[in-house]
């Protein structure tokens, strides 16, 4: 669900409300096509979603995927990416996760788990204490963090779920009826 943007095919229409807001109202007054591709690129890149198929990604890997998809280029970074299209996706992930404390905390275990992903691909039995000579990682302490792997990945799994539970609900009225685009 995007609260800015309707899917039109393969392009990001934008809602009315987001036009009032810049740095998208320039972008659409200076170049509605290039807007379209920019507004696709950034809403893919921060779409907390499970409708977003790139969501699941790391920020590296979705970057260069979609930087493949909608601009035809390989090897996207965030520093090659143009000022208005950085201001998009800063705007659209405050609009995400500002005040929202289980986003922010959702996000720091996803980032532990990223750090764990990486040692567990680059440490070495091998590897030694320079001073005393001794394994740097004991063996029962890396099948030990492995065994853990798969609790760490319900947990993960249900705190996504509590994070989308609370900023889907918070788009809802009464009886659970969607907030209209007038009503506080």
């Amino acid at each position: 669900m995007s609260w800015f943007f309707e899917f039109d095919g393969k392009e990001c229409m934008p809602k009315a409300e987001i036009l009032l807001v810049e740095p998208f109202a320039g972008m659409w007054k200076k170049d509605r096509k290039k807007a379209l591709k920019d507004f696709t690129f950034a809403e893919l890149y921060t779409s907390k979603a499970r409708s977003n198929p790139y969501s699941g990604y790391s920020d590296e890997v979705r970057m260069e995927k979609l930087g493949l998809e909608v601009y035809g280029k390989r090897g996207m970074m965030f520093s090659s990416l143009d000022d208005d299209v950085k201001k998009c996706i800063e705007k659209l992930n405050d609009f995400q996760t500002q005040g929202s404390v289980s986003w922010r905390y959702y996000m720091s275990q996803v980032r532990a788990a990223e750090e764990m992903i990486r040692f567990f691909e680059e440490f070495s039995l091998n590897e030694r204490n320079a001073r005393t000579g001794m394994m740097m990682y004991k063996p029962k302490e890396i099948t030990s963090a492995l065994a853990d792997a798969d609790k760490i990945l319900q947990n993960l799994t249900a705190l996504r779920s509590k994070v989308e539970q609370e900023m889907f609900e918070s788009s809802k009225g009464i009886a659970g009826r969607p907030i209209g685009d007038y009503e506080e």
